[in-house]
């Protein structure tokens, strides 16, 4: 059912749907199962025109797969407090000069959902790029850092602690391993959306790098990530609540990295990208120091893979259809737009 209405054409028979509403309804499944299986019946509604139904399915999914999560807002609140306040302008002049100098690393981070995917797969059509996909190292390379600082502090405090050796060896790990995933090419991206939480450490093993940052509008970022029956590290991500806290703070956070990091970060607005593909591209690849290639353009001919919500957008040409796409919710969506609207 989950591959059928993935499939742009794909839709449900009526006995189909009734069998799946009446396998929700007696509850002997698990309740991700039950969960997941409402979002099935959300994008069959939704294609359908019948938004009502539609979404009375999707809120009734997250509401089962939230319930399977230990997802705490204040966690991602504190968090970010605490990044700002540790890496500060004067954390990175302390460590001026420490890292490795390459400029070899092109970091594509923002949202989930924020055309992370689009973006890559862009750079991947260029011939002096490798696109390597989500890579965990950055994150890992945190937590390995706050062990041999011998902290209890954890990421970001026990990065204070770590020496310019620790840094350089660090360092090292990641381009080691990139090396061999690329194959030496001249440059390579890393598109963990959620490396915008590690740009204090990105900056500080990398100054040289680059680092693109995939913004879009906050209600159409939130609502596609509602809707996408995301697994994993995304417990965020079914509660309209703490959506909204997420972006909230991902928000602070690149507004801090904007004023401190020794990195020039450039935003990629995913409207101005739909709206001016030609023009958003060559301004990307002037900013990696690449020349223009016409290929890049051709993004949705690549035959790489996309392991990624986004697989089927991006073997399309680039359309305008998900821009504004949450107004059809709209009244039901309220507590979401309410819930962004808070000061962080």
């Amino acid at each position: 059912f989950e591959l059928r209405v993935a499939d742009p054409e794909g839709v449900l028979t009526s006995e189909e749907t009734e069998a799946l509403t009446t396998r929700i309804d007696r509850g002997n499944d698990d309740a991700e199962t039950r969960g997941r299986l409402c979002c099935v019946l959300f994008e069959h509604w939704h294609r359908q025109g019948d938004n009502g139904q539609a979404f009375a399915f999707l809120q009734r999914g997250n509401d089962f797969i939230a319930g399977t999560y230990q997802h705490k807002p204040n966690d991602d609140t504190l968090l970010t407090a605490r990044t700002i306040k540790t890496l500060d302008a004067r954390f990175f002049e302390q460590r001026r000069g420490w890292g490795d100098p390459t400029a070899r690393p092109i970091f594509i981070l923002g949202m989930p959902r924020s055309a992370t995917t689009l973006v890559e797969q862009i750079f991947s059509r260029h011939s002096a790029v490798a696109a390597l996909g989500e890579l965990r190292d950055i994150g890992e390379i945190s937590e390995d850092l706050a062990r041999i600082a011998v902290s209890n502090r954890g990421y970001p405090r026990a990065l204070t602690a770590s020496t310019e050796d620790d840094i350089k060896a660090a360092a090292q790990r990641y381009l080691g391993v990139t090396e061999f995933m690329s194959h030496g090419s001249a440059r390579f991206t890393d598109k963990m959306p959620a490396n915008f939480r590690y740009l204090g450490l990105i900056g500080t093993l990398f100054p040289n790098a680059k680092v693109i940052h995939c913004r879009r509008d906050a209600m159409d970022v939130c609502f596609s990530i509602y809707r996408h029956n995301f697994h994993g590290a995304h417990g965020y991500a079914f509660d309209m609540a703490a959506l909204a806290n997420y972006h909230r703070q991902y928000e602070r956070l690149m507004a801090h990295w904007s004023d401190v990091c020794p990195i020039e970060i450039l935003d990629v607005d995913y409207d101005r990208l739909v709206d001016d593909l030609d023009g958003t591209v060559r301004s990307m690849l002037d900013y990696c120091d690449l020349p223009f290639e016409p290929a890049c353009l051709d993004f949705h001919e690549s035959t790489r893979g996309a392991d990624t919500a986004s697989w089927a957008q991006v073997r399309q040409p680039i359309f305008k259809n998900s821009i504004g796409a949450w107004r059809a919710y709209e009244d039901q969506l309220a507590p979401l737009a309410k819930a962004l609207a808070k000061p962080s």
